[in-house]
């Protein structure tokens, strides 16, 4: 108890130092800012763009709470200031710098795949029910979204996702060839759901019988 005890004060230290330093080291550009404090504007705007009033008043109220933020600091005296928020303002940098790096090699990379995968799917689905629909009207949505043609829908989606991502990076002209690459992979897999639904179209054909010459004719409808 007392080991689990040490553990969660330590993991609770470690969480509060991590934060603290984040944000100092977002407060403040450099350690001389921390030092001594530089006058700044209430709020800049870019004159080349055109702000709206919502966005003007936005802006005065972020920059406002983090002048705040930095005047409660400021109160604090000079030494005590510059041996304990310094060493902060360090680790809030490398902890900064190092998740805007894993954000642009692992989050985002990730998050655009998830976000093709999604708009693939919903795509996918619609003219997998619409095939579906067509072969057989009275069948419901819930029966044609079975577990196996999700998965399907899901294989296909997350496939033509990588595809976007990867592809590029070996195949120069891949933008180019992109959309037809997309209606080969979707019309696979579009093939390969269909396909139980189609042979089970065909089986359920009608089969008219014509005698002719004493012999039976099957024509099937």
């Amino acid at each position: 108890m007392e080991k689990e005890r040490k553990k969660k004060i330590l993991k609770s230290a470690i969480a509060t130092l991590a934060g603290t330093s984040v944000l100092v080291g977002g407060l403040f550009d450099s350690p001389e800012e921390l030092r001594n404090p530089i006058k700044t504007p209430d709020v800049v705007v870019d004159k080349e763009h055109d702000y709206s009033q919502d966005i003007l008043v936005g802006l005065k109220k972020k920059d406002s709470k983090k002048n705040k933020l930095k005047e409660l600091i400021y109160k604090i005296p000079i030494k005590i200031r510059t041996s304990m928020f310094v060493p902060l303002w360090f680790i809030g940098s490398i902890l900064i710098t190092f998740i805007k790096l894993m954000f642009k090699i692992v989050l985002a990379p990730i998050l655009k795949i998830l976000l093709g995968l999604l708009l693939h799917a919903v795509v996918m689905m619609g003219i997998v029910a619409l095939c579906i629909k067509i072969l057989f009207p009275d069948l419901p949505l819930s029966k044609i979204f079975n577990k196996r043609n999700i998965i399907l829908i899901f294989l296909g989606s997350l496939i033509m996702s990588l595809a976007d991502f990867f592809m590029p990076m070996v195949w120069d002209n891949y933008k180019i060839y992109r959309l037809i690459s997309k209606i080969i992979l979707g019309l696979i897999a579009l093939a390969i759901i269909l396909k139980p639904y189609i042979s089970k179209k065909l089986k359920n054909l009608t089969t008219y019988e014509i005698v002719y010459e004493n012999q039976t004719l099957e024509l099937d409808a």
